[in-house]
């Protein structure tokens, strides 16, 4: 099974500078999903999905089934976890007090968490870094196998910590990837974790890198700030 996150920055594309996305971009959103077809997942998370409408045609351009779910304080950070069509699911997401977004879905043999954790710009760096561990402990209270998606705190943060005491294994560093960034900024925010339970599963991790999200229409330069990654794990 291979499973894949990318942080999609609302579908519109790098320069934007706000976090009030209007429509998306549907020539950027059509690249991106081009892009993944290329890794052929499984299993899609996304993270700043601004609507359902936008999640819905995703789906239908993609050609699979999911579960959309609003960013709870923050709306237009929503999360998608998306399907092959004709899988068995099911879902869960957050309650009261998460700023961003969390969802949960079985998908086959696998429960997987898609998560996007308080950054510093609005919460400040300190209150930022409590919130996380906060909204972390309790996306992972159901110990899913896989957790993954946009941390916004680098490796060996408190999330981390957290995450270790909890029988997770960051997959970049069990692969020796480690060094490989999820960003067009050069850093790790973006990270997949495995539970112990599932790790001899683990087969490959991997990411795209900046030249592949590279863009030369309507005024943008990459197709996301973030980069897609992934896992490939086997039964």
């Amino acid at each position: 099974m291979t499973l894949l996150s990318h942080n999609v920055f609302w579908f519109q594309g790098v320069p934007f500078e706000t976090d009030r996305p209007g429509d998306p971009c549907i020539e950027i959103m059509e690249s991106l999903i081009s892009l993944y077809r290329r890794i052929g997942p499984d299993v899609l998370c996304l993270q700043e999905v601004q609507r359902q409408d936008v999640f819905d045609e995703v789906a239908r351009r993609a050609g699979y089934d999911g579960h959309y779910t609003e960013g709870s304080t923050l709306r237009p950070y929503g999360g998608a976890m998306l399907w092959r069509k004709g899988r068995v699911v099911e879902t869960s997401t957050q309650g009261d007090g998460t700023q961003r977004v969390w969802q949960i879905a079985r998908c086959g043999f696998l429960t997987v968490c898609n998560v996007h954790l308080p950054s510093s710009r609005q919460l400040g760096a300190q209150r930022a870094a409590a919130q996380r561990v906060v909204e972390m402990g309790r996306a992972t209270r159901a110990t899913p196998d896989i957790v993954m998606g946009d941390l916004n705190e680098p490796p060996d943060g408190e999330v981390d910590r957290l995450l270790a005491e909890a029988g997770y294994a960051d997959a970049a560093l069990h692969t020796g990837q480690a060094s490989r960034p999820s960003s067009l900024g050069g850093g790790r925010g973006d990270r997949i974790f495995v539970h112990s339970s599932h790790l001899d599963g683990l087969s490959e991790y991997g990411t795209l890198d900046s030249e592949d999200l590279k863009n030369d229409s309507g005024g943008k330069v990459s197709l996301s700030d973030h980069l897609p990654l992934w896992i490939r794990m086997e039964c």
